[in-house]
């Protein structure tokens, strides 16, 4: 064993390893200053500044601030967030792709809120906005015309989706699960089953 500096080498390839652990320590002392800090904040302002206006953890009700939100409120809380990103979208300076990926965003809150044939639009707006978001609103839209139990627009979006998923274009690990699934829920599809 030698000692240089700070540095303790048992033998080759040892150095690495202390400084792996040395950079580990440090990473778990910034994460616990981290935590300090945020519990002294919430200490001195109070558990309201963390759920001020306009952070992610704010709810809507202010009664009881200890209460989690209900899964339905969960899910309009988003909704609302989702359409506040459309709007100030509109107001310009966001890139295509985002403005796709918020209106994918939007679409899945409108499912998740019982409200598939508004997820019809935000899905079709998905597209619009950037091409190369196809995929992801062909698999929205089929989720929402099967929810409106519009099966044969659903299955349209589905071989559309299938497609695209055996094109040689489209490259994923799960390729060969991705398009096992997606045949089980054409075939869902085409029973006249909502998926």
């Amino acid at each position: 064993m030698i000692v240089e500096g700070e540095k303790i080498i048992v033998g080759e390839g040892s150095e690495r390893r202390s400084t792996k652990k040395y950079g580990l320590i440090a990473l778990c002392v910034v994460v616990g200053l981290l935590a300090v800090g945020t519990g002294i904040f919430i200490a001195v302002h109070g558990h309201k500044a963390a759920n001020a206006p306009g952070t992610a953890s704010n709810t809507s009700d202010t009664s009881n601030d200890s209460q989690p939100l209900t899964p339905d409120e969960q899910n309009s809380q988003e909704l609302a967030q989702a359409q506040q990103v459309i709007e100030n979208d509109k107001k310009g300076g966001v890139s295509s792709q985002d403005q796709a990926l918020h209106y994918a965003d939007l679409g899945n809150a409108y499912l998740n809120n019982g409200d598939p044939k508004s997820a019809v639009d935000a899905f079709k707006k998905e597209a619009e906005a950037d091409a190369s978001f196809k995929a992801g609103s062909w698999s929205g839209l089929m989720q929402a015309y099967s929810d409106l139990g519009q099966f044969s627009d659903a299955l349209t979006a589905a071989n559309q989706l299938l497609a695209y998923y055996q094109s040689s274009s489209y490259k994923d690990e799960l390729k060969d699960d991705n398009i096992s699934v997606l045949k089980g829920q054409i075939a869902q599809l085409q029973a006249g089953e909502k998926i």
